[in-house]
């Protein structure tokens, strides 16, 4: 999204992440009005985002429950 007036794309960027939360709410209008081509198009939409941002919802716990933490010495 270029930078415009204001940095709006910059804005966008930013929470574009959380315009995921819309799709669900389009598809529901899209099956209420019953249109192919909106249940297609939101479907697309969802599939593109999970793409982009699926993986960070995932859980990536690898078991260690450990924080390491690292001081310095001082001699």
């Amino acid at each position: 999204m270029p930078n415009g007036l204001g940095n709006f794309g910059s804005l966008l960027e930013t929470f574009l992440p959380w315009l995921g939360v819309s799709v669900p709410i389009l598809l529901v209008l899209a099956v209420l009005r019953r249109s192919a081509t909106a249940t297609v198009a939101v479907l697309f939409s969802a599939v593109i985002w999970c793409s982009l941002f699926g993986a960070t919802l995932a859980d990536k716990r690898t078991g260690s429950d450990h924080l390491p933490v690292a001081a310095a010495l001082r001699l």
